[in-house]
């Protein structure tokens, strides 16, 4: 994602930021930083990219006084949680300036945001919405360019919605997408300084509102959004030309959209998640969440999964993700017989890519059902043969995040963590989660902990470890002839409930240790340092899973299988 903001001519170098770092092994928080830099106005904390160094990049918002909001861009260290440097940027007469979404070099940091700042028409008195794409650079925050644009002379709105590099594995390039005030807008920009290399708008464009675009590594780009109710997903080639486009609405209804988007360059095909009306008695008012698969090449329909909650509501699809290895995994919220009528719990889904069955579901509830703004699921994504979760849960007492790591072949749980010993960030954004290079979670969202302000939080290993319950060793027993030096007897291992551990052996002292001078051990192999007598050995050995010990005293027995000399 990249992040965008429009400078001011008067743009400070330098923002004294007022913040919070905390850090707490004990409970899984390795930090947080409140983002709060005007702490008497409403300021957020939004999407986050992760770079090649594990730093991350927030976008997000500085509120200000009578909507004099400022776009907020930010670096913050990785390891510590420190900031790295702040740009804020205030369009000079305008205000609402808000980040919609940000996109960033790995390697370098240069930063691309768009978002919205609303300027006044002297004419009717009324604002309207230009829309702006900035680079912020890397290194230390300074402004790169800026490219601004406003529809017709001012009495329109232009909205941009979401940014992406140009292709995949590039960053010479990008695309940006949104309204324009008479339909959508796509335009492609050079990266290096925020010239258009071309623009597609209005009816051309083949969607009326504009929600998620990705790019594959030609340049071919892929948008999702809606036209007149009808959910719609479209590719152009990398000069701008629709090669096709699809709709979807099955049951006719009023809301059916495409809002999130995710292509997968091992099929060359797209996934899209939304809200699709149902086939409700109302006439298919009440919504189900949607994902479905497109063919890349010819726009065709591979499936369609449609996932009803229990209580027939207004049920909304909040993402889409494709894993390296080409696995499915889409969420969103439904109405549940465990969530009050207004309420709604999370639901999330790992799909067969090959015909969109559901491998395994899950749904995640607080204890409140009375909330109207229900429980939470903004984001999953899923690394190796882990899946990773972060849901916002509604509590009487105080809203939880809960980070949750899953078996990804049948979504059992592999460890969670309830964060609800002081007041907790809410992740609001479905592009507000990365996970480190050592698995922790990395979030931003808004803080309940300050009033009015963002926070960014990195949750490292929060599982209490199992520890080892027993050791075992298989042969017990070997010949007095085979023994030596470092002859082997036989291999240790370990009974341990958490079954992805591994096990470091030592000889220690303790009960039974009385022989340990006539072994050692290699890896999870007992040997003997000599030629020894027949009988039986006592010795005392350790597993250690990383974290736990565990001693036990083991037994040996050489047997005498050697004849004795002759008289």
């Amino acid at each position: 994602m990249l992040l965008r903001a429009l400078p001011k001519a008067a743009c400070v170098a330098a923002l004294v930021l007022l913040t919070q770092l905390t850090a707490s092994a004990a409970t899984g928080l390795v930090w947080s930083r409140v983002v709060d830099p005007n702490n008497s106005e409403t300021d957020y904390a939004r999407d986050i990219v992760q770079l090649n160094n594990g730093d991350v990049i927030i976008g997000g918002r500085q509120g200000g006084a009578s909507n004099a909001h400022q776009f907020l861009i930010m670096r913050i260290s990785g390891s510590d949680g420190s900031v790295v440097w702040t740009r804020t940027i205030d369009y000079t007469g305008g205000r609402s300036d808000n980040v919609t979404d940000i996109v960033a070099d790995p390697a370098t940091g240069d930063t691309y945001f768009c978002g919205t700042t609303s300027i006044l028409n002297s004419g009717n008195g009324f604002y309207y919405n230009w829309w702006y794409v900035n680079k912020v650079n890397g290194s230390d925050g300074s402004v790169g360019w800026t490219s601004n644009f406003l529809h017709g002379t001012g009495t329109g709105n232009a909205s941009p919605q979401a940014i992406a590099f140009g292709e995949s594995d590039s960053v010479s390039s990008l695309l940006v997408i949104g309204q324009s005030g008479n339909g959508g807008r796509i335009v492609k920009l050079n990266s290096s300084d925020g010239s258009q290399q071309w623009a597609v708008t209005g009816n051309n464009t083949g969607i009326g509102n504009f929600y998620q675009i990705e790019a594959d590594a030609s340049g071919n780009f892929y948008v999702g959004g809606e036209v007149s109710s009808q959910a719609t997903i479209a590719k152009y080639n990398a000069s701008g030309a629709r090669q096709w486009n699809q709709t979807y609405a099955p049951n006719g209804g009023s809301f059916n959209r495409w809002n999130y988007l995710d292509y997968d360059p091992v099929s060359d095909d797209v996934y899209v998640n939304g809200l699709i009306a149902g086939p409700t008695s109302s006439g298919g008012s009440a919504n189900d969440i949607g994902t479905a698969r497109y063919d890349g090449a010819t726009g065709s329909q591979v499936w369609v999964r449609l996932v009803n909650g229990a209580n027939d509501g207004n049920d909304s699809g909040r993402g889409v993700f494709v894993d390296a290895s080409g696995d499915v995994y889409s969420w969103g919220s439904v109405r549940t017989t465990s969530s009050a009528p207004t309420g709604t719990d999370s639901y999330y889904q790992r799909l067969n890519a090959a015909t969109g069955a559901i491998l395994w579901s899950g749904t995640l509830a607080g204890t409140t059902t009375t909330s109207t703004s229900g429980d939470e699921l903004n984001n999953i994504q899923a690394i190796g043969s882990t899946v990773y979760i972060a849901a916002k849960l509604r509590n009487a007492a105080q809203d939880i995040v809960a980070f949750i790591r899953l078996n990804k072949s049948d979504g059992s749980t592999i460890e969670r963590y309830d964060w609800n010993d002081r007041p907790v960030v809410r992740p609001i954004d479905t592009k507000g989660m990365v996970i480190a290079s050592n698995g922790d979670f990395i979030i931003t969202g808004d803080s309940n902990n300050t009033s009015g302000a963002g926070e960014v939080v990195r949750i490292g290993n929060v599982v209490t470890n199992a520890a080892p319950t027993d050791i075992g060793l298989s042969p017990t027993s070997i010949n007095q002839s085979a023994t030596g030096t470092n002859a082997t007897v036989g291999t240790l291992s370990t009974t341990d409930s958490d079954s992805g551990d591994s096990h470091t052996y030592t000889l220690v002292s303790g009960t039974g240790d009385t022989d340990n001078g006539s072994f050692n051990i290699s890896g999870s192999t007992l040997r003997t340092n000599s030629a020894l007598s027949p009988g039986s050995y006592n010795i005392r050995v350790n597993t250690n899973d990383g974290t736990d010990d565990f001693a036990k005293q083991l037994s040996v027995t050489v047997v005498d299988d050697v004849a004795p000399n002759a008289p």
